[in-house]
């Protein structure tokens, strides 16, 4: 919708009317406060879930009472349980997405996505010894770290290469499904490593989403900041799953 306005001798031409309700997008014309904003929430959630799985993990690897549960038919059941819920609350976000991302629906997903996959991943914590679950850690950490400074620092928009991380996922979920009938550690340790360089590269993909800038090709708004997170979350719990097999080695 255009506004013009013609008085004498001069002539006004209005920017077009953006609608009120019209959510807020993280681009190269949003005001920088309303991109910190967003940037904050993002961070201050992504912290929160990283600890509480961090901390039950933790207690996986210490406690002997919970070993012994994650490992009874009850904690598998439930383990499965939690994979299958992990599934369907996936399904439901994309049915969903605008109804998720409103509040309090967004911290109701946000909370139970959280519990279904620190409780699937609970078990790593009593297949590996406390050193290894330590070193993937920190090493993780220290990737995640320099590949966000990368990602608000380089010059190469990597948002436009979504499709082809896409195809580079399938592609990794079906040579996965493929080497379980090899023996092969040679081949298994290039699945990991290769996994571990695709969600490098959707950590930085993610990144530049939620900073925002030019030439996005897609670009979150500001009610989008428990889907960004839930996003980055799933990217670093996958570099931290391919870390453990690459210095651990499977079990």
């Amino acid at each position: 919708m255009m506004s013009e306005i013609v008085v004498p001798g001069e002539y006004i031409s209005l920017q077009p009317l953006i609608p009120l309700n019209d959510p807020i997008k993280m681009n190269e014309y949003t005001e920088l406060v309303h991109r910190r904003y967003f940037i904050s929430r993002v961070y201050t959630i992504l912290w929160i879930q990283l600890l509480f799985t961090s901390i039950f993990i933790g207690l996986c690897n210490q406690s002997k009472s919970l070993q012994k549960f994650m490992i009874s038919p009850l904690g598998i059941n439930l383990m499965y349980l939690s994979l299958f819920m992990i599934l369907f609350s996936s399904c439901l976000l994309f049915g969903l997405y605008n109804t998720i991302k409103k509040f309090p629906y967004n911290y109701i997903y946000l909370s139970f996505f959280t519990i279904m996959m620190t409780y699937s991943l609970g078990i790593i914590g009593v297949i590996y010894d406390t050193q290894t679950l330590l070193l993937s850690g920190l090493t993780t950490t220290g990737m995640f770290s320099g590949l966000t400074i990368y990602a608000y620092q380089t010059k190469v928009n990597y948002t436009i290469y979504g499709n082809i991380f896409v195809i580079l996922l399938f592609g990794l979920l079906f040579s996965g499904l493929f080497i379980q009938f090899f023996q092969i550690q040679l081949m298994k340790t290039i699945y990991s490593i290769g996994g571990a360089t695709l969600f490098s590269f959707y950590i930085i993909y993610d990144t530049q989403l939620i900073s925002g800038g030019s030439n996005r090709k897609i670009v979150y708004s500001i009610d989008d900041y428990v889907i960004a997170s839930v996003n980055l979350y799933l990217d670093i719990i996958n570099l931290f799953l391919f870390m453990l097999d690459i210095i651990g080695g499977r079990n």
